[in-house]
């Protein structure tokens, strides 16, 4: 639950995204965007009173824009909102109410949009339909995304694996279980300090030790030691371990080991379907 400096619990609902902003981090959950800064509940900001917002609207993805908050909504697009003066405008994308799943920054500052009828992107106001890519994709729904250190796309889709562009938006590969990877929903990219690109798919992990050659992939299954295979994302600590949320907690494989250690209930976790 969301917690105030005096202990006051104010809210207990699923939480949805989640952004590191310098030394602050928001929370988003259902129409409720928290502040919090060394582990207080700074602000509580109140989206049902934005025009935009309907009824059990849950936040999915948070990033920074200068001033303004983009927030992924799971069915209203993508509200730009500004904290400091409650003002939101709602940037509309190609469907009705249709979902953002994710968001991702390039060196660029370009902002990268997955959502429910493929990618868009958002650059010094203005958002795009990336349709060259979406086409080449079938317009599949889109959940994960990052660029490897060649400066190539790499965009995980539901339903159809990864798909891999470079930077005239040309399909270089296509990566899905007819060729290795473990299943073909893929919710979450990540790129670690290691040049490894990491997917989190419905039925495990795939690791993609060097981007290069995408058809070499190490997949992390029950026979690896992953407890819970369904798995949503996935990020790595500043001792280089590579932690995994799942739908019964979290994981961490503990580099050089490539050991897992599960985290549940009985570790002070909370219980209950990770879905970021």
């Amino acid at each position: 639950p969301n917690q105030s400096k005096d202990g006051k619990i104010i809210a207990n609902k699923p939480t949805g995204g989640i952004y590191i902003d310098g030394n602050d981090i928001w929370i988003g959950s259902e129409n409720e965007l928290a502040k919090y800064r060394d582990n207080q509940l700074i602000k509580l900001y109140d989206l049902t009173l934005s025009p935009f917002s309907a009824p059990n609207s849950q936040i999915n993805a948070i990033i920074r824009n200068n001033d303004e908050l983009l927030l992924g909504m799971s069915d209203a697009g993508v509200i730009c909102f500004n904290p400091k003066t409650n003002q939101a405008k709602r940037i509309k994308l190609a469907q009705e109410n249709e979902a953002a799943y994710h968001f991702y920054k390039d060196n660029n500052n370009k902002i990268w949009i997955g959502a429910e009828s493929g990618l868009y992107s958002y650059q010094q106001g203005s958002i795009k339909k990336e349709s060259s890519i979406s086409i080449q994709m079938n317009n599949l729904s889109v959940f994960g995304i990052c660029k490897d250190q060649e400066n190539r796309l790499w965009v995980g889709s539901h339903g159809d694996g990864i798909f891999i562009f470079n930077e005239s938006n040309e399909m270089e590969g296509h990566i899905n279980t007819q060729n290795g990877l473990c299943d073909n929903s893929v919710f979450h990219l990540y790129l670690d300090s290691r040049g490894k690109i990491w997917a989190a798919t419905r039925d495990g992990v795939a690791c993609f030790e060097n981007p290069e050659n995408p058809n070499q992939v190490t997949n992390y299954g029950h026979e690896q030691g992953l407890e819970e295979t369904f798995t949503r994302a996935i990020y790595e600590d500043q001792s280089g371990h590579i932690w995994i949320s799942t739908t019964k907690g979290l994981t961490c494989l503990e580099y050089p080991l490539q050991k897992f250690s599960i985290y549940n209930q009985y570790d002070g976790v909370p219980n209950g379907n990770f879905s970021y």
